[in-house]
């Protein structure tokens, strides 16, 4: 898993809450 998805995804989890 590339850095960039792992911030990706986190940017995703943070907008979902």
């Amino acid at each position: 898993m590339n850095l960039r998805t792992f911030y990706a995804v986190f940017v995703l989890v943070i907008f979902c809450i």
